[in-house]
């Protein structure tokens, strides 16, 4: 849910414009696995499989 909702959160804001949609993608992904990772009681097995492989 936070990868999708800063995904389109930097598309509605007008954020990151001169960006190609992976280089987004890359940051959403970025921020939503350190939101992942600062909640309490989150195990690194549950956000360490997360990868962006962009072009």
């Amino acid at each position: 849910m936070l990868f999708y909702g800063n995904l389109f959160l930097f598309s509605s804001r007008g954020e990151d414009n001169d960006k190609s949609l992976c280089e987004k993608s890359a940051r959403a992904l970025c921020d939503a696995i350190w939101g992942l990772r600062k909640k309490q009681g989150i195990t690194l097995e549950r956000w360490v499989n997360f990868v962006h492989y962009g072009a």
